[in-house]
């Protein structure tokens, strides 16, 4: 029996095995993304494929900003010092 998940339909890949009446179990091998991280990824790569940190133009200044304010992001949410 599938337990509803308000989660599921965010990760494409298992919405897909989901609608063939199958189950993601594999997860020590892929780990699924949900389709926030996939949408952030293409857009880096579009948009942002530049070095942080080491650049002193603009655009890597502009990725080191991002980095760092995602890493402010995420240690906000685990609630790190």
């Amino acid at each position: 029996m599938l337990v509803a998940s308000p989660w599921r339909a965010d990760f494409p890949a298992i919405a897909a095995l989901h609608r063939q009446d199958q189950t993601y179990l594999d997860n020590a091998a892929t780990t699924q993304k949900p389709q926030a991280l996939l949408d952030a990824l293409a857009h880096l790569l579009r948009q942002w494929r530049r070095q942080r940190s080491s650049c002193a133009n603009t655009p890597g200044a502009h990725a080191t900003q991002a980095f760092e304010d995602s890493r402010s992001k995420v240690g906000q949410w685990l609630n790190a010092g």
